[in-house]
């Protein structure tokens, strides 16, 4: 797996929290039994699967009728309801949906149960010192085994004290068995404060 390039920003004397979600853990595709029309617009799939807590990302085609369901491969958000329906942020006001067609898909979030995540900031990736070392052992990463998201925080007296203009970053995810899965990785800005205490 190659890890995802995303560039972050750090502000002086605040603290960061950022939050990444793991889908993979495999392709869903489902038929869409029922639609309640409206905004946002109500998808029934009966044992749909996903996570009850969070949104995810899905994908919804070949939808007749109700045509502004068609996601023409952009992603748009499902937030869970109960087991058999789930919300997706798309207005289908007026439009009259044509039962029996279209379908959902997803990527399943990965499985962490078990899992440790570490993250480091140093100014060059040759640099032997760290500028910020973050690890789930230490709370500052946060895994939700439910949705596989991963939270990053970075206190406020942490981020007071650094002094850099820019560095580089990766986060890495460590199974039970030992073998490490590189996320992330980018650029870190830093943006110094003006304001002072």
């Amino acid at each position: 797996m190659t890890a995802k390039r995303i560039d972050i920003t750090l502000e002086q004397g605040a603290t960061f929290v950022k939050k990444f979600n793991w889908y993979g853990g495999g392709k869903v595709v489902r038929e869409i039994e029922s639609v309640n029309t409206g905004c946002p617009t109500t998808i029934t799939i009966s044992a749909h699967g996903l996570p009850s807590s969070g949104s995810i990302p899905v994908y919804i085609d070949d939808v007749r009728g109700a045509r502004s369901m068609n996601t023409k491969g952009k992603e748009v958000l499902a937030t869970y309801v109960d087991a058999n329906s789930f919300t997706v942020d798309l207005s289908t006001i007026g439009e009259s949906y044509a039962s029996g067609t279209g379908c959902v898909h997803w990527i399943v979030p990965k499985s962490l149960a078990g899992w440790i995540a570490r993250m480091d900031i140093r100014g060059d990736i040759g640099d032997t010192t760290t500028l910020v070392s973050l690890t789930s052992a230490g709370g500052d990463i946060i895994i939700d085994v439910a949705t596989a998201e991963i939270q990053i925080t970075i206190a406020d007296e942490i981020t007071a004290a650094l002094d850099f203009d820019e560095g580089v970053y990766d986060l890495e995810l460590e199974d039970a068995s030992g073998d490490v899965t590189r996320l992330i990785e980018g650029i870190v800005a830093f943006n110094k404060e003006v304001t002072r205490p």
